[in-house]
């Protein structure tokens, strides 16, 4: 990884965001900033983050891997199905549920639980190389995101909506 200022770059070394990512890439990640939690986003996540990074440790100990960078698909409160479980998880407050793209080769919140939101270091913005790539939910210059929630311009009061 290398950092300038609040910008750094990293190589991409698993196929667990392929085809968004592709293996090989390199990636510009800016810090982090928690008004900008929402699924969609790809974030930068040290593996010591997953409830069970014990496990997430030791099959990726041989290579050399401390981050991964995943996308939220659930925030607090939500229930995610997981596949490999057959269940439905609850995701914790103070964390989200994170998968890679290509969920057929993703090690992710399936198998090692939630990411504490504490815990996420920078969100991915674009690939880089071999071709630049923007990716969704982009941060702007000033790291605010430049996605709206869409229930703000529905009109209405969004509590009664969403109670029924």
């Amino acid at each position: 990884m290398t950092r300038t200022s609040d910008t750094w770059f990293s190589r991409v070394r698993g196929e667990s965001n392929f085809p968004t990512i592709a293996p090989f890439s390199v990636t510009e990640i800016r810090p982090f900033r928690r008004e900008n939690l929402r699924r969609g986003a790809f974030v930068n996540i040290p593996v010591s983050a997953f409830s069970l990074h014990h496990l997430f440790a030791t099959k990726l100990r041989d290579r050399a891997v401390s981050h991964v960078c995943k996308r939220i698909v659930g925030l607090p409160g939500d229930y995610i199905y997981n596949d490999r479980t057959e269940n439905l998880d609850k995701v914790p407050e103070g964390c989200v549920y994170v998968m890679g793209d290509n969920r057929s080769n993703s090690a992710d919140s399936r198998y090692y639980g939630f990411a504490k939101i504490s815990d996420i270091d920078g969100e991915i913005t674009r690939q880089l190389l071999p071709t630049v790539k923007t990716l969704e939910g982009l941060v702007d210059m000033t790291g605010r995101t430049t996605i709206e929630d869409s229930r703000r311009h529905r009109g209405g009061n969004e509590e009664a909506e969403e109670r029924g």
